[in-house]
């Protein structure tokens, strides 16, 4: 069993370039290419901005359990290939 050791700078870099992934409005992320100089170190990075699935906590909901929905509509399409 191989343990893995990772800096903390590290890590934090790859939370960053994710949250930047996934911010709401699609021209905000970054392309495959610029995450790659970014993942190697070779890119500053920006800001991220919101997250495209955000729950913002107000004074009133922070001590209860907020409801998730049962189910989300996404527009994607899975397909399954079965061999002969």
């Amino acid at each position: 069993m191989f343990m893995l050791t990772y800096s903390a700078s590290e890590v934090l870099r790859l939370v960053h370039v994710g949250l930047l992934c996934v911010q709401q409005r699609v021209e905000d992320r970054p392309n495959t290419w610029t995450v790659v100089a970014m993942l190697d170190g070779e890119s500053s990075l920006p800001s991220p901005k919101r997250p495209a699935f955000f729950i913002q906590e107000s004074e009133t909901t922070s001590n209860s359990v907020l409801p998730l929905p049962s189910s989300t509509v996404n527009r994607v399409t899975l397909t399954q290939l079965d061999g002969r």
